[in-house]
């Protein structure tokens, strides 16, 4: 019996030796779960603001990809057209030269004919020189 007793006694000193024991485990890991938790929440807050930045940026580049799709639709009206315009203006360019060279060659007929005019007028130049004294005086005479 005092076995018994004494066993009773030496219990209840470990009993609450772990009864504290446990109190401060459970005090630890409480603190250790707020700890947790509020660095839990900070990371999720941190997380969120991460993925807002990230969906402002994907708006952000959405609004750029449909910018560059529209000034690349502009882009591609504008080279048609200029190639429309620098097709036009070339044709305009060929039918111009041609015209140029048709009056070029006229010209150069023209002052060729002339030319063949010229001498001829001037071949016969001496055979009026002869006539014209002689008309000369035939007027004379008539006048007198």
């Amino acid at each position: 019996m005092e076995n018994q007793t004494h066993n009773a006694m030496g219990a209840s000193p470990c009993e609450a030796e772990l009864q504290e024991l446990m109190e401060q485990i459970d005090i630890m890991v409480s603190n250790k779960k707020l700890d947790w938790e509020r660095k839990m929440r900070a990371l999720e807050t941190r997380l969120d603001l991460r993925d807002q930045e990230l969906a402002n940026a994907q708006t952000c580049l959405d609004q750029k990809g449909q910018e560059v799709g529209l000034l690349r639709q502009k882009l591609d009206s504008l080279e048609k057209c200029n190639l429309a315009m620098t097709q036009n203006y070339e044709g305009q360019l060929q039918t111009l030269k041609a015209q140029f060279s048709k009056l070029t060659n006229s010209f150069e007929k023209l002052r060729l004919h002339q030319m063949k005019q010229s001498k001829v007028r001037r071949k016969e130049l001496p055979h009026l020189k002869e006539e014209t004294p002689f008309e000369l005086s035939n007027l004379n005479q008539k006048l007198e």
